[in-house]
């Protein structure tokens, strides 16, 4: 079975790994903070704070906003996006309030946004679906609106800068920077920065790496209630191999990504199948198609051993939200979304044969 998405593992990881076991030291230490150096360079920011997955960083980053119980105010959403970016909203107590999406590129759309301001408009979180680049009408919704950009498909694209941003990166084991698990908030604040180390730990002010370094001291301070969100030397020492590497897995993606496209496309090209726009800077997290064909199609690859899945259905229609207004593209678009299999391990071969099986399924489509 060709799965959806693989970790791209080798025996650098293995050694990684290893070391640290030897060295005994497993938890929040060295590794991580030299993870959390390189990172923020490659992404462009001054600061970086390791995390145990994106969805804490994205429930970090709306504390540091101000967000928690007892303010009544709500937090700008796409609906399309996966489950974390919205219950991170009501784990502080406010209510997301799901916008729609572009059609050509399943982002925010900004002007159902900016409608959707009010009095208690406290944030907007912005998704990079698929590791695509931001809209350039982004920031016409309110300039005085602050941004969480949520990156959890997008390390790896070229062109998307973290430079004063407030932005959360996701390393879970099917993202291109996999750790198995791990996230990152990274930022330009200071204040924002030296906050989210205490609260990723408890709301202590000293790791406990730090506060063995000559001598065991149990003296720390906690002046605020924080998480159990920090990132482990192991997971750590995987990202810095991951983060070495991405140049070659990034290739591949686009390798791949364009070998899907010259195959289901140009003169091969299927009425009834539409193809994501082709950049080389996209990070390439999903490869998405769209047919109204969709869930014969995820059936035909499953009997021919090719997994697929949906990302995503929208949010506002999830019971856990309650009742939610209708949001016309999304509700439209989501039922032709299949996400094919991508990832470094995937071999051209096996994309070629990919793209036989669809064509053979919409061949036989058109003799019934």
């Amino acid at each position: 079975m060709i799965p959806i998405f693989k970790p791209s593992y080798d025996e650098r990881e293995e050694i990684a790994v290893a070391n640290v076991l030897q060295s005994r030291w497993t938890g929040l230490g060295p590794k991580v903070e030299e993870f959390e150096e390189k990172f923020a360079q490659y992404v462009g920011s001054k600061y970086a704070v390791a995390m145990n997955s994106a969805t804490a960083a994205l429930h970090t980053a709306l504390v540091l906003l101000g967000i928690h119980p007892g303010r009544d105010v709500e937090v700008l959403v796409p609906t399309i996006t996966f489950a974390s970016t919205a219950h991170v909203v009501k784990y502080c107590g406010a209510d997301p309030m799901f916008c729609d999406v572009h059609e050509k590129s399943l982002m925010l759309n900004e002007w159902d946004a900016s409608n959707k301001l009010n009095y208690a408009t406290a944030a907007l979180i912005y998704v990079l679906y698929g590791g695509q680049h931001p809209h350039a009408s982004t920031l016409t919704v309110n300039p005085k609106i602050p941004i969480i950009w949520d990156c959890a498909h997008a390390c790896g694209n070229t062109m998307f800068d973290g430079k004063g941003k407030l932005c959360c990166w996701s390393f879970h084991a099917v993202k291109n920077l996999s750790c198995g698990d791990g996230g990152m908030l990274t930022t330009d604040d200071r204040d924002h920065y030296e906050r989210a180390c205490c609260l990723r730990w408890l709301g202590i002010n000293k790791s406990t790496h730090d506060r063995i370094s000559g001598g065991y001291s149990w003296d720390y301070l906690i002046d605020e209630i924080g998480y159990k969100y920090h990132m482990n030397d192991l997971t750590a020492a995987i990202g810095l191999v991951q983060l070495e590497k991405m140049p070659e897995m990034q290739k591949k993606r686009r390798e791949l990504a364009w070998r899907y496209l010259n195959n289901l496309g140009n003169q091969a090209a299927i009425p009834e199948l539409q193809l994501p726009q082709w950049s080389n800077e996209f990070s390439w997290h999903l490869f998405v198609i769209r047919t109204p064909l969709r869930d014969e199609l995820s059936t035909y690859l499953r009997s021919k051993l090719v997994s697929t899945g949906v990302h995503y259905r929208p949010l506002h229609l999830y019971k856990c939200y309650g009742q939610q207004p209708a949001l016309p593209v999304a509700e439209k678009v989501w039922p032709t979304l299949l996400t094919l299999p991508l990832f470094p391990d995937l071999t051209l071969k096996e994309v070629d044969i990919i793209c036989e099986h669809i064509r053979d399924f919409f061949t036989t489509h058109h003799q019934k």
